[in-house]
């Protein structure tokens, strides 16, 4: 299990949430045959990229809205979500929903890249506090 290496880790107050995303992830092995799709996200990619290794995007909102699309064209193998490096400060809290989820046989999954060192974080920073 690839994803088990990697590390996500989940600063407050999406820290349940987080962690269970993270649960989620560990726990889906996904069989990447000839209909699987693997959507990649990097802090210095683009949303108006491809989402592919070469041209990442740049936000885990672009990449689940790529999951939805692919889901409303049809798709039915397993699509994963590869997360690289970074720190991802999300602006709102990630909601998954039917529409993201797949299907037993091509189900979807979220997670770090091998030996990635993912951050998702829902906190604000706090500048001048003493």
């Amino acid at each position: 299990m690839a994803a088990a290496s990697a590390r996500v880790h989940a600063w407050r107050p999406f820290a349940a949430a987080s962690a269970a995303l993270a649960a989620w992830c560990a726990c889906s092995v996904v069989d990447l045959g000839a209909s699987a799709v693997a959507l990649h996200v990097a802090r210095h990619g683009d949303d108006g990229q491809a989402g592919d290794r070469d041209r990442p995007f740049g936000s885990l909102a672009r990449a689940q809205r790529a999951v939805r699309e692919l889901r409303a064209r049809g798709h039915e193998g397993p699509v994963t979500v590869v997360l690289h490096d970074g720190v991802y400060e999300l602006d709102a809290a990630l909601e998954l929903g039917a529409a993201d989820s797949g299907t037993a046989a091509g189900p979807t999954t979220f997670a770090a890249a091998p030996d990635a060192d993912v951050v998702l974080s829902g906190g604000s920073r706090l500048r001048g506090w003493r």
